[in-house]
């Protein structure tokens, strides 16, 4: 992969004024269809599985509510910055922390936030929320020790009051990403939020509601999901940039043959050999690195990369045997 590294820097080089210094590293999940699993529909009426959480702790008012067919969190009334959350227990085995986390979500009044965390550590208070902020927009924030700090935004969406939206968060490593859409409408081809973090790796997954100003919060979530692209190879990129990283492909049969290719923009413009319909899903992309899958399944190269190919360069793996391939993941 050192000679990979090296290729890579060349094309930067050349490129650099066609793409400019704000090109943006756009990743997508591809490949196999998402396969889900309800978790809970509340339609017992109850919560059982789930573990309450406030912020600060013991904040009296709270109320976690499954009657009605919906899982409510709300309060009569409420301070400013106060949070009230609850993690999915089950969701503490490590295979829950990478893949699709998705709810049916109502925001119930104007003072209300929402959101969907993912790799929660209730002892340390630490996460990743991925939601709506009434001045923020759509947004995926960290939370460490309880301090909260944006990542990404987008204060042009809007979560309208009552209205039935489907929230949809995706963690792959350190690949987050997030879409939210009307129940109803077509689910948003690409993200409308991704961000890269390498903060948290494992933790639970819950549901969250805050209070923008004084007053009553009050948010609805229903038919709790989880998904995982079970068809096709794996990537994942580890290591710091700049510095040493490796990518590692998995998910495949012993002996398959793995490639791993690289670019600058994501789009659809080469069809693999020997794979009608299968589409690399980076424009004019090159090959990397190229090999075949160990008896576990996985392919990988390592190799130093330069401070120019961090957030520039993205990477996909194609199976080229099982005529399959990756999410795009960024450097």
């Amino acid at each position: 992969m050192e000679t990979f590294m090296l290729s890579i820097y060349r094309d930067i080089r050349c490129k650099w004024f066609k793409i400019g210094l704000a090109a943006m590293v756009i990743w997508m999940l591809s490949g196999p269809d998402i396969q889900a699993q309800l978790l809970d529909d509340f339609n017992d009426g109850d919560d059982v599985g789930w573990t309450h959480y406030t912020m600060p702790r013991n904040t009296p008012g709270a109320n976690w509510d499954a009657s009605s067919g919906v899982y409510r969190l709300w309060t009569d009334w409420f301070e400013r910055g106060q949070v009230i959350s609850s993690e999915l227990d089950i969701t503490s085995d490590p295979s829950y922390s990478n893949g699709y986390w998705w709810a049916t979500v109502v925001r119930e009044n104007a003072d209300s936030w929402c959101n969907l965390l993912m790799r929660f550590d209730a002892g340390a208070i630490n996460s990743y929320q991925f939601g709506w902020f009434h001045n923020q927009g759509l947004f995926i924030s960290r939370s460490d020790n309880g301090s909260f700090q944006f990542l990404v935004t987008d204060p042009g969406i809007v979560m309208d009051v009552g209205i039935e939206y489907i929230m949809e968060a995706g963690a792959f490593g350190p690949e987050l990403e997030l879409r939210m859409w009307r129940l109803g409408d077509d689910r948003p081809e690409l993200p409308q939020l991704f961000v890269r973090d390498v903060n948290y790796a494992t933790g639970t997954n819950g549901v969250s509601v805050g209070a923008f100003n004084a007053g009553a919060i009050s948010a609805s979530f229903d038919d709790v999901s989880f998904g995982q692209n079970p068809g096709g190879p794996a990537l994942v990129v580890t290591g710091d940039c700049p510095g040493r990283m490796s990518a590692t492909t998995s998910n495949a049969d012993p002996d398959d043959l793995i490639v791993l290719v690289y670019g600058f923009e994501e789009g659809q413009t080469t069809a693999v050999p020997g794979c009608p319909g299968l589409l690399v899903d980076i424009v004019y992309p090159r090959i990397a690195a190229k090999g075949r899958a160990n008896d576990q399944g996985e392919y990988s190269v390592s190799g130093k990369v330069r401070a120019s190919a961090c957030g520039l360069v993205i990477l996909q793996a194609v199976n080229v045997t099982g005529c399959a391939k990756s999410e795009v993941v960024g450097l």
